[in-house]
């Protein structure tokens, strides 16, 4: 009776990080949707899940763990601009955190008509305070 009382909340704690892992999605979504509306961005940017990179690996890293993100622009964006576009999550140390406890590991930018764009291993830019001795 252990191993199904054992059994019944693995599935449960699944289901609660899955949950968490839509809700960070979706949040995302709809901010970038309500700045791209109020013309403050001229790219509409929007998030889903991918593969990831198995290389990026880490040991909060879930089956889908890669955060991409489409960039919806009308044209073709350079690889530049999909640089800039990484920079500004990849600076956003709380936004990294929270894909990283949530079990993303590889961030990919990509155009909305292009097969290619960049990726970039989430704990590379994970901030941690220096501790002093």
């Amino acid at each position: 009776m252990r191993f199904f009382a054992d059994w019944i909340y693995k599935i449960q704690e699944w289901f609660r990080e899955v949950k968490q892992r839509q809700l960070l999605i979706s949040e995302f979504n709809q901010s970038a949707k309500a700045i791209f509306l109020s013309g403050e961005a001229p790219t509409h940017l929007h998030a889903k899940t991918s593969k990831g990179d198995k290389n990026y690996r880490h040991q909060y890293s879930q089956y889908y763990s890669g955060f991409r993100i489409v960039a919806l622009s009308g044209r073709q964006l350079s690889s530049e601009e999909l640089k800039e576009i990484a920079r500004v999550i990849l600076d956003n140390n709380a936004l990294v955190r929270n894909l990283v406890i949530n079990g993303f590991d590889t961030l990919e930018i990509h155009g909305e008509n292009d097969k290619t764009g960049g990726k970039w291993r989430l704990k590379d830019y994970i901030l941690l305070p220096n501790k002093q001795s």
